[in-house]
């Protein structure tokens, strides 16, 4: 079997509207997780979360659960938040116009200059900010109010949730109109082929499409192959954040994000950076000396780590998104100690008795 014939059974098999990445959901990392965004949006209550996997049936293909979902255990395929503010501002130079509608309200005509996706709730607020400061030009096209007969139930309220944060960022509003007619497209300057760059466009956006468990299939990798804990993951969402702040400097200061601080005596016992869906926080010993690690720009803000802590020396704080450019910080650091009562050695922040010996009379009576 040829290679191009290997990677169109395996896009076959596995090409969808909705990527679900198990290993990045938060639940299936840990029990102890009590993230429940995506359950609360779905309107089908289709989305099944166990410690052995996260499943989606009766799916409709709204794609709430993505805009919920921080740690990009699902995601949105068509277009996923960086394809759709990439061809939002393919419209805007092709026609001086585009026009973001959802599947529901798509016009009876197609509209070359617009841009159809499942539900207006499956946009993440990080997407509405960056259409918010990319032009005045873009436009939802909204007839009236469908939202509270659509099938999608809470996709009204998700969408105004969403787009109500970015537009209090901003101090600016989205432009909404009940009808649009299509554009022509603007005389290009030069003599460039449109139709190779649109065949070309649409390679590279089929190929956006492709889960990541499509490519250990289409070269010759085993199931058993997944990908491990510790690899650091910068989702698209964090990403259009990235870009954002690189192209607006002064919304460093109004945009908050949460981090991951240090408030206790870190044992480095190592489960969050084990457990961490993006593979932000890692543990590394120079010397004597331990350190636990922070790649910002990968962190979600998930709250994994402050939950899994058996410490509880862990807890997220808001930060201002110019934090992002730090890279990777140092959360805590520590070194070996010697406990003075059983003289075993142990890694901490702070010395003093080792953490047996500190809770043994709780675990002997039960205190």
């Amino acid at each position: 079997m040829s290679d191009l014939q290997k990677l169109a059974d395996v896009v076959s098999l596995y090409l969808g509207n909705l990527a679900v990445k198990p290993r990045r959901c938060s639940r299936v990392r840990s029990h102890l997780s009590t993230c429940r965004a995506c359950l609360e949006v779905c309107p089908t209550n289709g989305i099944k979360l166990s410690e052995t996997g996260l499943e989606v049936e009766n799916c409709i293909d709204c794609g709430l659960c993505t805009s919920a979902c921080v740690t990009g255990a699902l995601v949105w395929t068509n277009p996923s938040p960086l394809q759709l503010i990439e061809k939002v501002t393919q419209k805007i130079q092709e026609f001086e116009e585009a026009v973001i509608y959802c599947g529901p309200c798509s016009p009876k005509k197609k509209l070359k200059q617009g841009i159809e996706v499942p539900c207006l709730g499956s946009i993440p607020w990080e997407c509405w900010l960056q259409l918010l400061l990319l032009s005045d030009q873009v436009k939802v096209l909204l007839p009236g109010d469908p939202c509270p007969t659509c099938r999608v139930k809470g996709g009204g309220e998700s969408w105004r949730r969403q787009l109500g944060e970015a537009e209090r960022i901003t101090g600016k509003r989205i432009t909404f109109v009940a009808n649009a007619k299509t554009r022509r497209r603007r005389p290009s300057g030069g003599s460039v082929d449109t139709e190779r760059r649109r065949f070309l466009r649409s390679v590279v956006d089929g190929l956006g499409k492709v889960p990541e468990i499509v490519i250990p299939g289409f070269l010759g990798g085993d199931e058993g192959n997944k990908i491990t804990a510790d690899r650091v993951t910068i989702s698209e969402r964090r990403q259009v954040l990235l870009n954002l702040i690189r192209e607006y400097p002064p919304f460093r200061e109004r945009i908050l994000i949460k981090l991951p601080v240090m408030v206790g005596n870190c044992q480095f016992c190592r489960a969050c950076s084990i457990l961490c869906p993006q593979g932000a926080l890692k543990q590394n010993k120079t010397g004597d000396v331990v350190k636990l690690e922070l790649n910002v720009s990968a962190c979600s803000g998930c709250n994994l780590c402050a939950t899994v802590c058996f410490h509880k020396a862990l807890e997220l704080k808001s930060f201002r998104a110019m934090k992002l450019g730090e890279g990777i910080i140092c959360v805590t650091e520590g070194q070996d100690f010697s406990c003075p009562e059983c003289g075993e050695l142990y890694t901490a922040v702070r010395g003093g008795k080792c953490f047996r010996c500190r809770n043994k009379m709780r675990y002997a009576f039960g205190r």
